[in-house]
């Protein structure tokens, strides 16, 4: 047996501190990335810019998605690039399948209200300091537990189709009923304003983040295909001329 403090620390948590933690975890590697990519950046000389030109590459999506390419030698592309691609892709879709449906939930937040999930079945749920109903993506909640349903000892939930499971019964009556849970309710309401507001700005941003990296690997492979295409015509044309 465990405390109620224990038990709300354990099981609860508040479902906008968690996804910040995984938002920051994909921002920082993001940057990583970008840093990487800019740290190989080549600034491109006058007759680069006309050679970009002549081979219909267009120098600014080159400087807006940092993609270096050399007029130098001819550009090969190898299947780790490729592969990077594919990658970098998997991990957009991956976590726009985190995000939207985290964007959803905070969006349909009743007023007055928190966002928490119950870690050990990954049950998403509002609750008030007076109810607390489940949060789906679509449909209307299916269940709710109300503050009066938790005045009798081990009170049973009022009937209804989609119960929740005794345990979260028993975890939201504890944070109406006891002290400890009352105060860990009072937190998660006064901070959820602001936890929303992150939210919704750091989990787009991190999915244009990681769109913008994948969208220059790819930009990179077809630009540096290109160039190597018009290099190797522009030498066929010069072996031709000395013949």
């Amino acid at each position: 047996m465990i405390s109620v403090s224990e038990m709300i620390s354990t099981e609860f948590s508040n479902a906008p501190v968690a996804t910040f933690i995984a938002v920051l975890s994909l921002v920082g590697a993001a940057f990583k990335l970008v840093i990487a990519f800019k740290n190989k950046v080549i600034k491109n000389k006058e007759e680069d810019n006309k050679t970009f030109e002549r081979a219909g590459i267009p120098s600014f999506l080159l400087r807006f998605f940092m993609i270096s390419l050399s007029t130098k030698k001819t550009p090969e592309t190898k299947k780790l690039d490729k592969a990077m691609i594919y990658i970098l892709l998997l991990l957009f879709i991956g976590s726009l399948f985190f995000s939207a449906p985290i964007l959803i939930r905070i969006t349909k937040t009743p007023q007055d209200h928190t966002l928490l999930i119950w870690k050990a079945t990954g049950d998403f749920f509002y609750i008030s300091r007076t109810q607390a109903s489940e949060s789906t993506l679509l449909s209307h909640s299916g269940w709710q537990v109300k503050k009066s349903d938790c005045q009798a000892s081990n009170a049973p939930v009022v009937n209804q189709q989609n119960l929740p499971s005794p345990d979260i019964v028993k975890g939201v009556c504890d944070m109406f009923n006891t002290p400890e849970g009352q105060e860990y309710l009072a937190h998660s309401l006064k901070t959820y304003p602001k936890g929303k507001l992150f939210a919704w700005v750091m989990l787009p941003f991190t999915e244009l983040v990681l769109l913008w990296i994948a969208a220059g690997c790819a930009l990179h492979l077809y630009y540096a295909a290109k160039l190597r295409k018009y290099i190797l015509s522009e030498q066929d044309k010069a072996v031709s001329y000395v013949r």
